[in-house]
């Protein structure tokens, strides 16, 4: 990654100027870089689901806490029903073990259908 990283910075020195840093760095070699998710190989794609349903999150004056819980809830019920209340697809989903996910669900009282 860093000598791809390398590669791609030295590509865009022009030959006149040399390097950005030390005592030797010219002010018409003042520019910035700008590392975006294309030179690191990422792709920025959007979900196949649009989740806006858990974006706007009122906090009603709660505790973090509760806001952060409310919010894990309501994850797991999207999971479960995305998954046909398949358990360990849910988990999956969310990248979690199987087990925490039945932890955390039991713990923030999310009921298991069987």
């Amino acid at each position: 990654m860093r000598a791809a990283l390398r590669a791609n910075a030295s590509a865009n020195l022009s030959p006149n100027h040399g390097s950005n840093h030390g005592p030797n760095a010219t002010k018409a070699n003042n520019s910035k870089s700008i590392i975006e998710p294309l030179h690191l190989g990422l792709e920025l794609t959007r979900s196949k689901q649009s989740d806006d349903s858990l974006l706007p999150i009122t906090t009603d004056n709660k505790p973090f806490n509760d806001v952060v819980a409310d919010f894990q809830r309501q994850l797991i019920v999207k999971a479960l029903a995305n998954n046909g209340n398949v358990w360990a697809k849910a988990a999956r989903e969310l990248q979690l073990d199987r087990a925490n996910l039945h932890r955390l669900a039991k713990r923030l009282g999310v009921v298991r259908d069987e």
